[in-house]
């Protein structure tokens, strides 16, 4: 045996015992007896990765890049490396061309997929999870990874299968309690439940167990159980990013806890991150203590400084592109031209705005209602949307005109739509869809439902966008982490709406925050109105309602009516000059 083969022995005995600095050092040994063997630096650059010292595989990968390129396990190692020091980017990049090497190789897709995700891609990443799956059909983590994304990108529906599939496959407390967090969104709380007790029978400190019951006492408006999870998991030190902040906006309604919830995120700040992002929420958190106390500087610095360190990638010409090709995809002659869905079905109807401004009151005060029910957001519009521009343009560009939307395919679209609601209490006449983002295809829902009733939500642009600065919104609101961008997309929210102004006038229901707020009964029965529903005095008490919320604004709306949000934005004026220069027109 030669002696790069013995050091490579012995290096692979080492790391095989976890012994993994020893095995560092063993493998350098190999890879500079012989510096043109591939295995050697490789192997090093994995075992880098695996003590967590990403810089240093990045240095011994780069010896393999200069022997061979195309040398797919290392470029694997180098993608793991690029994703352990923040640059997900980066990662798909490498694992692009990974997957054009080797296009049948599920486990590279896999990862594709979340690079893809982290990076801020979105729903691009759905398309190679999904091929992941087709090519690895009963492997579990594929299976996981495919439940997991589709439920960050809003598809808890399509989710639940493939999360019950890995679950079946290999029972993990992750798979578990992933599928519990999916059918908790889908207000299916009894299953939810069951996964997520199976989830801490193989591990009770599983991170995921707490912050699911919370999530699920918190929808069901049992407030003080989802407080007392959150905070027993954030004393023991595994609570995850998602519970923390579900946390922080309990508490900041219970002037009675906020002290010690301010003094509970600051030892978690100060202390090492058990777990991987959860120091972000930590910041958000206390920002939304330090608020509702009134310290609004300390308040504005903390989100400031928990934005700086996830913001994502984001372009304002690419929203004002976007604004020009939808306004042009669905002008008032393209419209015109376009086939109509069934006029005289009525049952769906639609909630849009920006985030923050009032949508999820909007739909408490319909939900109410005994005839009609909030479902929350679901992501059929998108999708449906997203299968026109897939047979217009394979490349998923928005085409010029409406012209594959045959009357067959806008059949196929609504009925696609309401087989998934068909099941939503079937005693109710209305099931309200409150994706604020759908303000982005309302001439679209306008050719599927031409009955349905849309009703947009605004709130003060300053209140609205202050908001979204201090709350913790995924990385599909690339927008909210700064200032500059929050100009930018509320400009383009604004354009928009005046172009379905425009096109669609009187179709759309204008509620104002607040209105709502200053007149409560005159604007809650002009919504049930709009929907063509008999008065109900239960409108009023919306706050009472048992029916669950799952968004940030669960708490809020589990209040009264209150008038403290309208001109927050004043308690932020010394801090936010470049927010209110960016929206002075709309001031």
């Amino acid at each position: 045996m030669s002696n790069t083969a013995q050091w490579l022995h012995r290096a692979r005995s080492l790391r095989a015992s976890g012994r993994l600095r020893e095995a560092c050092e063993a493998y350098v040994k190999a890879a500079n007896n012989d510096p043109n063997d591939i295995n050697a630096w490789t192997e090093l650059g994995a075992t880098l990765n695996a003590a967590n010292r990403p810089n240093d595989a990045l240095r011994a990968l780069a010896r393999v890049g200069q022997i061979n390129p195309q040398h797919v396990p290392a470029l694997v190692e180098l993608s793991r490396a690029e994703m352990k020091l923040g640059r997900p980017q980066r990662a798909a990049g490498v694992l692009q061309r990974a997957a054009s090497l080797e296009p049948t190789n599920a486990a590279i897709l896999r990862d594709f997929a979340r690079a893809l995700h982290f990076s801020n891609a979105g729903p691009a990443s759905l398309p190679v999870i999904r091929r992941a799956v087709e090519l690895a059909p009963d492997d579990a983590e594929t299976n996981l990874t495919a439940g997991m994304l589709l439920t960050e990108n809003r598809a808890a529906e399509q989710a639940v299968p493939f999360l019950r599939k890995s679950a079946a496959l290999k029972p993990s407390a992750l798979a578990l309690a992933s599928l519990g967090s999916a059918l908790a969104l889908l207000s299916q709380f009894d299953d939810a439940g069951k996964a997520v007790d199976q989830a801490a029978a193989i591990d009770p400190k599983f991170p995921g167990v707490p912050a699911t019951r919370a999530m699920i006492a918190h929808a069901l408006g049992n407030l003080d159980d989802a407080t007392r999870i959150a905070e027993d998991a954030i004393n023991a030190g595994f609570a995850p990013p998602d519970l923390i902040q579900r946390y922080a906006g309990l508490v900041s309604s219970m002037p009675e806890k906020r002290g010690a919830a301010i003094d509970l995120l600051r030892r978690a700040k100060e202390r090492p991150e058990t777990i991987p992002g959860s120091l972000p929420p930590v910041l958000y958190g206390l920002a939304s203590l330090l608020d509702a106390q009134g310290d609004y500087e300390a308040a504005f610095s903390h989100a400031k400084e928990a934005n700086s360190r996830v913001a994502p990638p984001f372009n304002p010409q690419t929203v004002r592109t976007r604004t020009d090709e939808l306004k042009r995809l669905f002008s008032k002659a393209n419209l015109e031209a376009a086939p109509k869905g069934d006029p005289a079905c009525r049952r769906p109807a639609f909630i849009v705005g920006m985030p923050r401004s009032g949508t999820t009151l909007l739909e408490r005060i319909i939900d109410a209602h005994p005839e009609a029910v909030g479902v929350g957001e679901l992501d059929m519009v998108p999708r449906l949307f997203g299968a026109l521009v897939a047979r217009s343009d394979a490349r998923g560009t928005l085409p010029a005109s409406l012209g594959a939307l045959t009357p067959a395919l806008l059949g196929e679209f609504a009925k696609a739509y309401l087989d998934r609601i068909s099941n939503t209490e079937p005693g109710t006449s209305r099931v309200v869809d409150k994706l604020p983002h759908n303000f982005l295809t309302l001439g679209f829902i306008a050719l599927l439902f031409p009955g349905a009733t849309l009703l947009h939500a605004s709130r003060h642009p300053l209140d609205t966008c202050v908001s979204c600065f201090l709350t913790p919104l995924g990385r599909a609101h690339a927008y909210k982490f700064s200032l500059a961008g929050l100009a930018a997309e509320y400009t383009e929210y604004r354009r928009m709406m005046d172009h379905w102004n425009d096109v669609l006038g009187s179709r759309i229901t204008h509620v104002v925050y607040e209105n709502i707020v200053s007149s409560p009964q005159a604007e809650a029965q002009r919504i049930i109105a709009s929907l063509g529903l008999p008065w109900n005095d239960a409108c009023l008490a919306f706050h009472q309602s048992s029916g669950p919320v799952t968004t940030f604004s669960a708490t809020q709306v589990r209040r009264p009516l209150y008038a403290t949000s309208v001109n927050r934005w004043k308690n932020y004026e010394p801090y936010i000059g470049e927010l209110i220069d960016g929206l002075r027109q709309f001031l």
